[in-house]
């Protein structure tokens, strides 16, 4: 599942939804409308623009279960008004929200690999010092960048059944 999750391009929600047999949301751990304070060349931003920045957990509606820790940064300019609104008002995954709206994105993996799980560790119980898995793409709409997303989720533990319940 991991590897799997590690090299795909497209959305991950489903298919976690089946491995798990339960819908699974967002619980939003940071999200903030803040301007850029400096380049960023995956979005092709140059000077300071809006961007939202935000940080999640996909989890488990049922059981609390988390199953990837999620950071991304989203150009707002890219995003209509009712794309924003939802995604700060709803805990339902950005790649639903693109589907449900039939938003066309193509999906370009820039890197992955194996890392310390480090900060975010705490909401899968683990140790930071714990091996994890990383992945970061950018999406792309109408040929522009529109967000540039990072996944981490552990080599053991939610993926594999063990309980990794919600802290806080």
């Amino acid at each position: 599942m991991q590897r799997f999750l590690l090299c795909t391009d497209g959305t991950v929600t489903r298919v976690l939804e089946d491995f798990a047999g339960e819908p699974v949301l967002v619980r939003k751990l940071c999200e903030e409308l803040t301007k850029a304070t400096s380049p960023v060349h995956l979005l092709d931003i140059r000077e300071p623009e809006e961007v939202l920045v935000r940080n999640v957990l996909l989890q488990g509606s049922k059981t609390g279960r988390n199953f990837v820790y999620a950071e991304s940064l989203l150009r707002t300019e890219s995003l209509s008004s009712d794309l924003l609104e939802a995604l700060l008002v709803t805990k339902t995954p950005l790649g639903l929200l693109f589907r449900e709206r039939r938003l066309e994105t193509f999906r370009e993996l820039v890197t992955h690999g194996m890392e310390d799980a480090g900060d975010w560790a705490v909401h899968f119980g683990l140790d930071s010092a714990a091996p994890a898995l990383s992945r970061t793409y950018r999406i792309i709409h109408s040929q522009r960048p529109l967000a540039l997303i990072t996944e981490k989720f552990p080599v053991e533990g939610a993926l594999q059944g063990a309980p990794a319940r919600a802290k806080g």
